[in-house]
C-alpha cells in the first residue's frame, strides 16, 4: 500500500552504473509499500513483478525518462509483468526500457489481468542487435484488461528496429483503455525503422470494447499495417494522429465500429470491411474501403463511395454519391414504337435527381408510366408534382403532364393535369415527345 513515503532504490543497493544486477534492490523497494523512486542511471534488472492486488498497486517513478534506464538482464524476460491473477492501480513513469543485447521473443512490458493502471512517459529501446518482440503486451488471461492509460510513450530505435512484431499488442477481453501521445519513429541519424504493426488487437475468444487511440505520431516503414483491429472489436476511436508509412494504415476483417477524427494518413491503401465513420480526416492513400458498411475511400483528391454503400443511421452523414445515365421507356401504351430515349441522374445521399427525354409513337394509351428509374424509391415516401411536357405535332402540343412516384417504385406515373390518368390522344402519325426532370427519395 502506498503510504506517502518514498523508497529510493539506491538505499536498497541498486547499481546505477549498469555493472551489477539491481533486480533484488528494486524488488525490495517495490515490496516496501512505498512509492518507488529510481534516480538517473542505468540499471540491469530481471523481470519486476507488479503486486498481485485488486486494491492498491505500486508507484514507480524514474527521475527522467531519457536518463533513467532499465536494461533487461535476460534475453526473453520483460522489464515489467503482473505477477499474479490480478493487478490494479499501478503507476509507472519516466523510464527507458532497453532490450537485452540479444533479441527477445517477448515484450518489454507483459501485463496480464491488469486494470486501472497507467504507464506515462516511457521510452522503449533496442540494444545494439537486441530487440523486443513487442513494446507492450496486454492479455486478459482470467480477468479483463481494463481502464488502463498509456501516455507519452516513445519507441526509438538505437541501431535498427527495436521491435520485431508489434508495438502495442492486446489480446482477449479488453475494455475502456486509452493510449495517448505516442511517438513511433526512427532515431535521429539512425537507419529506417521497420516493424510489422503499430497497434494490433488480437482476440479470438472475446470482444474488445471502448479503446481510444489518440495523438499517435507514426513515421516508419511497416511490413503489415499501422492499425490492425483484429476480430470482433467494438467502439474504437482513433483521433488527433499523424501516420506516415509505406504500408496500409488501417486493417480489419470483422465488425468493429471505428471513429476516425482529426487525423492524417499516408500509406499504400486502406484495407477494411468495418463500419467506419470519418470526421475531419486528411488522407493521401490509394485503394478502397470495401464491404457492406465501409462506404468511403479517400484517394488524393476526391471522396469515392463504393457501389454497395449502405445508408447511415446518422442524419448528418453523407453516405452515398452516384451519377450516370438510365434508359427511360413507356408502359400503359399500345403499339409503342420507341424512336429515341435517354436519361441522366445524380444521387446525393438518399436524394435522386433525374431528367429524361422520350421520342415515340403509339396507337392508344391508358394510365401511362415512365419506367426504368435508376434507384427504387423509399417505402415511406411519395414524390409528387413532377412537371412533364408532352409535345406532338398534333393537337396535344404543349400539354403539361403531372408525374408521381409511388412507394418502393422505379416508375413515374403520369396523368393529365386536368384529368387523372386520362388517356392521351395517340400520336400515331407523328412521334410524341416526353421530357421532364425532378427528384425523389431512394433507398
Amino acid at each position: 500500500m502506498i503510504n506517502g513515503e518514498v523508497a529510493n532504490v539506491l538505499d536498497y543497493g541498486a547499481d546505477p552504473t549498469g555493472v551489477s544486477d539491481s533486480t533484488t534492490a528494486i524488488t525490495l523497494a517495490i515490496a516496501s509499500g512505498k512509492a518507488v523512486f529510481i534516480p538517473k542511471g542505468t540499471y540491469i534488472t530481471d523481470t519486476l513483478s507488479l503486486p498481485n492486488t485488486a486494491s492498491s498497486g505500486v508507484v514507480i517513478n524514474g527521475e527522467n525518462k531519457e536518463s533513467t534506464i532499465l536494461v533487461a538482464k535476460n534475453t526473453n524476460s520483460p522489464i515489467f509483468n503482473s505477477a499474479g491473477s490480478f493487478s490494479s492501480n499501478n503507476y509507472i513513469s519516466n523510464l527507458t526500457l532497453r532490450a537485452h543485447a540479444s533479441s527477445s521473443t517477448g515484450p518489454a512490458v507483459d501485463m496480464r489481468n491488469i486494470s486501472f493502471s497507467q504507464f506515462v512517459q516511457i521510452i522503449v529501446q533496442g540494444n545494439g542487435s537486441g530487440k523486443w518482440a513487442q513494446a507492450f503486451y496486454f492479455y486478459a488471461y482470467t480477468s479483463p484488461f481494463s481502464h488502463c492509460y498509456l501516455n507519452q510513450l516513445d519507441y526509438i530505435n538505437i541501431s535498427d528496429s527495436c521491435i520485431t512484431d508489434t508495438v502495442f499488442l492486446m489480446q482477449d477481453f479488453c475494455n475502456a483503455n486509452r493510449i495517448s501521445h505516442v511517438q513511433i519513429r526512427s532515431a535521429v541519424g539512425g537507419s529506417t525503422l521497420s516493424i510489422p504493426y503499430v497497434v494490433r488487437l488480437y482476440n479470438p475468444n472475446a470482444a474488445m470494447q471502448l479503446l481510444t487511440l489518440e495523438k499517435f505520431h507514426v513515421e516508419c516503414n511497416l511490413t503489415q499495417f499501422a492499425f490492425d483491429f483484429g476480430n470482433g472489436n467494438t467502439n474504437i476511436t482513433l483521433r488527433d494522429s499523424w501516420v506516415e508509412t509505406n504500408a496500409q494504415s488501417l486493417n480489419n476483417s470483422n465488425t468493429s465500429t471505428i471513429l476516425l477524427q482529426n487525423s492524417h494518413f499516408n500509406g499504400s491503401a486502406w484495407n477494411t470491411v468495418l463500419p467506419v465513420n470519418f470526421s475531419r480526416i486528411s488522407c493521401d492513400v490509394t485503394g478502397v474501403v470495401e464491404g457492406a458498411y465501409a462506404n468511403v475511400s479517400q484517394p488524393t483528391q476526391a471522396i469515392v463511395f463504393t457501389s454497395t454503400a449502405t445508408p447511415s443511421s446518422n442524419t448528418r452523414a453523407l453516405d452515398d454519391y452516384d451519377e450516370g445515365t438510365w434508359n427511360p421507356s413507356l408502359s400503359g401504351v399500345t403499339g409503342l414504337t420507341l424512336t429515341n430515349s435517354y436519361g441522366f441522374y445524380r444521387k446525393i445521399g438518399g436524394v435522386v435527381y433525374v431528367s429524361f427525354y422520350i421520342q415515340a409513337n403509339w396507337t392508344s394509351s391508358a394510365a401511362v408510366s415512365i419506367t426504368g428509374l435508376p434507384y427504387t424509391s423509399l417505402a415511406t415516401s411519395f414524390a409528387t408534382g413532377w412537371a412533364v411536357t408532352l409535345s406532338t405535332q398534333s393537337a396535344q402540343t404543349g400539354v403539361v403532364i403531372v408525374g408521381n412516384i409511388g412507394n418502393t417504385a422505379t416508375t413515374i406515373v403520369l396523368s393529365n393535369a386536368n384529368a387523372l390518368n386520362a388517356a392521351w390522344v395517340a400520336p400515331s402519325a407523328s412521334p410524341g415527345y416526353l421530357a421532364g426532370s425532378g427528384f425523389y427519395f431512394a433507398t
